[in-house]
């Protein structure tokens, strides 16, 4: 007697968009990426909340060098405004449980 199985393993209906966040989609940057007429890419990346974590602009020999250069930019700064909100956070804790 031959029996199959039918199952269906990793696929979720409920999930609305699950299309992944791209990394230039970070509320606190803003992302400049351009062809110049040297025949090579100029990309920048801009923190809104805080300057001193902006790329400066740079040139590159392509796109994908340039692309690689923002996507690096992007989750530093997301990675530094994340932790220095937990430290906040947690400053805060500690300072209301000392008054």
């Amino acid at each position: 007697m031959k029996r199959s199985i039918k199952e269906e393993i990793g696929r979720s209906h409920h999930t609305y968009d699950n299309d992944p966040v791209q990394y230039d989609e970070h509320p606190d940057v803003d992302v400049e990426v351009y062809a110049n007429d040297e025949g090579m890419w100029s990309a920048k990346v801009t923190c809104t909340a805080d300057s001193s974590l902006s790329a400066p602009m740079r040139k590159f020999p392509d796109e994908y060098s340039a692309n690689h250069y923002i996507r690096t930019a992007c989750e530093d700064i997301a990675r530094k405004r994340m932790n220095e909100t937990l430290i906040r956070k947690l400053i805060r804790k500690i300072l209301v449980k000392s008054l």
